[in-house]
């Protein structure tokens, strides 16, 4: 397979030349490829060879099309074309994507800290809140699919540092944050909007084990709420350096997400800032059943708004005197104390971040061993069942 994509380098598709390889997955490889008359770069998906001859495979490919260019967000890469070539080869072109995926940064990292994992899922719930909207469910939502890319903040950072006599508010303009892309909708399923819940579904378990819903591990259903678990199984490794349910194989994993409750976020890392309600949201994300959690991404939008801890954000709008919104539309300057905005009453429970510029000691972050070919890989499961976890057998993660 690998022969075959690299002697596809150089090669014509349509009014595209593709240049590089910039990823590989079980249905295809996306290629980086530039337009022949425009000169523009794009990335150009290719259905792997031995899928050219099998209906249900084309289909699925062009279900990804589909589903990515009709949500028509900001936060979701765009499918711009479709096409076959005369020798069967199918391809999509997509817009193409600079950055880097969360789950590098993690691994840089080790954990997001709290403000920034919410500026990234308040963007991503949004993308996902158009995209349900269309019908859309993504199936798939883990780190490696959310491309990150710096852009210049627009808003003030407000900083809240304790100490024995109360709480102090410090403002600094945001420097930049983290944009969005929403990538891979090879998974996604599109709903009829009038198609009631529990309705007829394929019985293909497609996702990937780590952040896959208990009711698509144990019966191959996904709907909208099964988004919002991945989306608290996210935020949970954001936080945490590590996802609730690990383990050395797919079944495993599956079976930890159906019978196994997390351990709270707060006990898996207490050493960083998690907010009760934090806390609280995750928990709920990540419920078994799913009328126990947040019923609609946008109620998951909503919940997060109330995360914020010792560091939050105002709108242009709510400026301190004297800061003009074109000084926010710029960086922030590499150094220079913060501008002290007001003494407030002190507020329990809340952990104290010191402000830019202050060394602190901080006990290690446990990281993570990755398994690639059990944790984040998309697994497609079974044509001879709904589920692993019912009977199907152990099955193969995609190459």
């Amino acid at each position: 397979m690998a022969d075959e994509a690299e002697a596809r380098l150089g090669s014509r598709l349509g009014s595209y030349v593709l240049r590089e390889i910039i990823g590989k997955g079980g249905m295809g490889v996306v290629y980086r490829a530039e337009h022949i008359y425009i000169q523009k770069m794009v990335a150009v998906k290719v259905l792997h060879g031995h899928y050219f001859d099998q209906p249900d495979a084309r289909e699925r490919f062009l279900q990804e099309a589909q589903a990515a260019s009709v949500i028509d967000h900001p936060n979701i890469v765009g499918v711009t074309d479709f096409g076959e070539a005369p020798d069967g080869t199918i391809f999509l072109v997509m817009a193409h994507v600079e950055g880097t995926p969360l789950d590098r940064l993690m691994r840089w990292e080790g954990h997001i800290d709290l403000f920034r994992s919410l500026v990234i899922l308040n963007q991503v719930t949004r993308a996902l809140m158009a995209a349900h909207a269309k019908g859309v469910v993504h199936r798939d939502m883990k780190p490696e699919n959310i491309m990150l890319r710096s852009k210049p903040g627009r808003r003030e950072i407000v900083r809240e540092v304790s100490d024995e006599h109360g709480t102090l508010d410090f403002v600094e303009p945001e420097g930049n944050y983290d944009f969005v892309t929403i990538l891979d909708f090879g998974a996604a399923k599109l709903f009829d909007h009038g198609l009631p819940r529990g309705g007829p579904e394929s019985s293909l378990v497609i996702g990937t084990p780590a952040y896959m819903a208990p009711e698509t591990a144990s019966v191959g259903r996904a709907d909208a709420r099964s988004d919002v678990y991945a989306v608290g199984v996210i935020f949970y490794e954001m936080l945490t350096g590590t996802v609730p349910f690990d383990g050395d194989s797919a079944v495993n994993i599956m079976m930890k997400h159906v019978h196994e409750a997390p351990i709270p976020p707060s006990e898996c890392n207490p050493h960083v800032e998690i907010t009760a309600e934090a806390e609280r949201v995750i928990l709920k994300a990540l419920h078994k059943d799913p009328d126990d959690r947040q019923q609609s991404m946008e109620a998951l939008h909503a919940d997060l708004q109330r995360c914020y801890g010792s560091v939050h954000f105002r709108r242009a709008d709510q400026l301190t005197p004297g800061v003009s919104a074109e000084t926010l539309r710029r960086p922030a300057p590499p150094a220079g104390p913060p501008i002290l905005l007001t003494n407030v009453k002190k507020r329990p429970g809340v952990v104290p971040t010191p402000a830019r510029g202050t060394a602190v000691a901080t006990a290690p972050i446990p990281l993570v061993t990755r398994k690639k070919s059990d944790r984040h890989d998309t697994l497609p499961f079974g044509n001879g069942g709904p589920s692993l976890l019912n009977g199907a057998g152990p099955a193969k993660p995609k190459a």
